[in-house]
């Protein structure tokens, strides 16, 4: 699969994936859809790993993998941003719309919007008269894409998703093993098993989930939504990894691409 193509399929798989965590990390204010007292609501939600890590940091991302692989393959290198345009010089017997003009300005070009033609085709932009040392030729000239640009800016920004997932990936798997702040029976909103060993960690332990009274279900809510961000988080960090690789392929040895074949007299 040519770079461009993999980083819209990355960009399209990634935006799901970060609205998922964004859902969840705000399920986590509502545990079992009951609305709490802000100092009743666990500590490491507020760390927003799902609406910031895995949410907003990957969607920018994602946007710009977006536009690096829409308009599929494109055939350029590392060096297509300092030079935007790519001229060509044509016979004028073979290309009629270029018609050199009775008044000719020295030392500049006169351009003319070029229509489709079956020897050309439509993907070049104008035809213009260029001074040379022989005098004025005709050129016909074109804008090269710069999806190069846009490969080192997706890199660059997949680098920061790859952090925000990683992010997110830490203070699930905090959250997962330090266990909710929940009411253990006098009203008290505590800690329970922040000082577990992993050995009897709650996790393992099912039957000592009783010592949360209130909210109802809140461990089981906890670990379900800790665990989708969990894995949202390994997922988007291994997909912008992977594009933070596709991309610098793609701006140093150049996309793959169906190159266009043009058929230009002259040239």
């Amino acid at each position: 699969m040519c770079t461009g193509k993999c980083s819209k399929c990355i960009g399209i798989t990634l935006f799901p994936l970060a609205v998922c965590a964004i859902v969840s990390n705000i399920l986590l204010y509502f545990p079992n859809g009951q609305v709490l007292q802000l100092s009743e609501i666990t500590d490491l939600v507020w760390f927003f790993h799902g609406i910031l890590g895995a949410g907003i940091l990957v969607i920018l991302p994602a946007f710009m993998m977006l536009g690096a692989g829409g308009a599929g393959c494109c055939a350029n290198r590392c060096g297509v941003f300092p030079w935007l345009y790519q001229s060509a010089p044509v016979s004028p017997l073979t290309w009629q719309s270029c018609e050199q003009p009775q008044t000719m300005i020295l030392n500049k070009t006169i351009r003319k919007p070029v229509p489709d033609a079956p020897s050309v085709g439509p993907s070049w932009d104008f035809c213009f008269y260029g001074q040379t040392a022989t005098g004025y030729i005709p050129f016909i000239t074109r804008k090269l894409p710069q999806t190069g640009v846009k490969m080192l800016l997706s890199v660059i920004l997949s680098v920061l998703g790859f952090a925000g997932g990683a992010y997110c990936v830490v203070i699930s798997l905090l959250g997962l093993i330090w266990g909710p702040l929940c009411d253990t029976g006098d009203g008290e909103y505590l800690y329970p098993f922040r000082n577990d060993t992993l050995e009897d960690n709650y996790l393992f332990n099912q039957t000592t989930w009783n010592i949360c009274k209130q909210p109802e279900n809140i461990i089981l809510w906890n670990i379900v939504l800790f665990s989708i961000l969990l894995i949202i988080g390994v997922i988007e960090a291994i997909l912008c990894f992977i594009q933070v690789i596709n991309g610098l392929t793609g701006f140093i040895c150049g996309t793959c691409m169906r190159r266009r074949k043009t058929n230009i007299s002259g040239m």
